[in-house]
């Protein structure tokens, strides 16, 4: 009878029915072990027993002989059906982890993410329960599962080989199932909001962020209505109240401008369009032609390319040589570096010292050179500027004359005065300053410089006298 057992649980795990999957919690040792499992729910075992009861019939021959199981017509013969397979060790009934659920009735317990075999004691099959079956399936379909997520896992990794059909194929799916799943997300957020104003939640999609292993979980119911249990509340029916108030003025507020709708339906037009562009661009691997920008390459940056530095000594080129323009003096730069690669350190150092003193040598002589050619046109600037200044031809650029007569024979004076202490630059200079001391004696005697010398001689003899 055990093998009858064992091949009556093998046909309904063939059944395909909806197994769950969890965590089964066993005693070794004096340890607690978790054992990944598939239970599957009471009613739906029964269902699936009394659907396929002929052929199952066939296959316990023995099992209905010595317990008469009625043709497993009513729910209490396929109740005793699986309370034999239980006792022959081909299945066994679970309930939720005693530590982790202690109360039965907790809605996470329906659910359960770990669960615990119930003792003999207490065994009894009911309609409802959860159940596990005891048995070694084939592990052709294991490898046949396994098979196929390795060659999906290398389908993917060789994106890069798709065709173009088949990327924009999958980009459209993925991008539309994107959406799908976010405006899912806000849309029903925000009917729940509005019907919450009623005292009622009202859920598109409730298990939509369910945690399961099967994703039509999450789609499944589609609606649900429930009385919220603060639906006469004193308190939340102001809040509701003023809540729904502070909406209908906020959305005739905007209404109001026609220009609001227009910049929401513009601005949602231009981010959907940039994300699209944004997200195809990358999923097909192409480049924006708005963010492309085509340069004309010089020669000069072909040539860098040429001998572009690479870090692999066995590719190395070099870009010593990217700032000349053409093949010979690229050839001689490549020659001189060949030759300078062959020298020391020492030599190198040296080298590279000498150059550095030539490079500052070259400005001083420049230097000096601009400071002689200044001098030598000085003395001449300064006689045509005296010659303009007595003859009284300046410039527009010059010092404007004095507009009274005396003005300008004091500032004549005081001009000659220091062009008197200046040292002497030639003879043509040493001829001008004479004709304006001169011409500054004539007019004003007391401002001569040899007279204003040999007062001040005298004075100094009588203080040293």
């Amino acid at each position: 009878m055990r093998a009858e057992a064992v091949n009556v649980a093998k046909y309904l795990v063939g059944l395909s029915l909806k197994m769950r999957r969890t965590q089964l919690v066993i005693e070794q040792a004096g340890r607690r072990l978790p054992v990944n499992c598939e239970y599957v729910i009471g009613t739906k075992l029964h269902y699936a027993i009394m659907t396929h009861k002929e052929q199952i019939l066939k296959l316990c021959p023995t099992m209905d002989s010595h317990k008469s199981f009625n043709g497993l017509n009513a729910i209490q013969d396929s109740c005793q059906l699986v309370m034999g397979l239980i006792s022959l060790g081909a299945m066994n009934r679970v309930i939720p982890l005693r530590m982790q659920y202690p109360d039965p009735n907790d809605p996470a317990a329906k659910k359960p993410k770990a669960v615990e075999i119930l003792p003999m004691e207490h065994m009894q099959v009911a309609p409802t329960g959860m159940y596990i079956f005891q048995v070694e399936v084939g592990k052709m379909k294991t490898q046949l599962w396994l098979i196929f997520c390795v060659g999906l896992a290398f389908f993917f990794l060789l994106f890069r080989v798709w065709p173009d059909w088949l990327r924009q194929a999958v980009w459209y799916l993925s991008w539309y199932a994107l959406v799908f799943l976010v405006a899912t997300a806000i849309i029903r957020a925000i009917v729940w909001f509005l019907v919450f104003h009623v005292g009622v939640d009202f859920w598109i999609f409730p298990n939509y962020f369910i945690d399961s292993d099967n994703i039509m979980d999450s789609f499944w119911p589609i609606l649900s209505l429930e009385k919220r249990e603060d639906m006469f509340d004193i308190r939340m029916l102001v809040v509701r109240i003023v809540s729904a108030c502070a909406i209908a003025y906020g959305v005739q507020e905007f209404l109001q401008d026609p220009e609001n709708i227009e910049s929401v339906m513009s601005g949602s037009t231009e981010l959907w369009d940039e994300m699209y562009t944004w997200g195809h661009h990358k999923f097909m691997g192409t480049v924006d032609p708005n963010q492309q920008i085509e340069v004309k390459k010089s020669a000069r940056q072909i040539y860098a390319e040429a001998f572009m530095d690479d870090e692999n000594p066995m590719f190395r080129t070099n870009t010593h040589f990217a700032n000349f323009a053409d093949e010979d003096a690229v050839r001689e730069a490549q020659a001189k570096w060949e030759e300078d690669q062959k020298l020391t350190a020492e030599e190198r150092a040296r080298r590279a010292f000498e150059e550095a003193l030539e490079d500052e040598e070259e400005p001083l002589a420049n230097d000096d050179r601009v400071d002689e050619e200044s001098r030598e046109q000085e003395p001449q600037e300064d006689a045509e500027d005296l010659l303009d200044k007595l003859t009284g031809n300046i410039d527009d650029d010059g010092e404007p004359e004095a507009a009274d007569p005396e003005e300008r024979i004091v500032q004549d004076g005081e001009e000659a005065l220091e062009e008197t202490k200046q040292p002497k630059r030639g003879g043509a200079k040493a001829s001008v300053k004479g004709e304006l001391s001169k011409e500054v004696a004539d007019k004003d005697p007391m401002q001569d410089p040899a007279r204003k010398q040999r007062r001040e001689n005298e004075r100094a003899e009588k203080r040293a006298g």
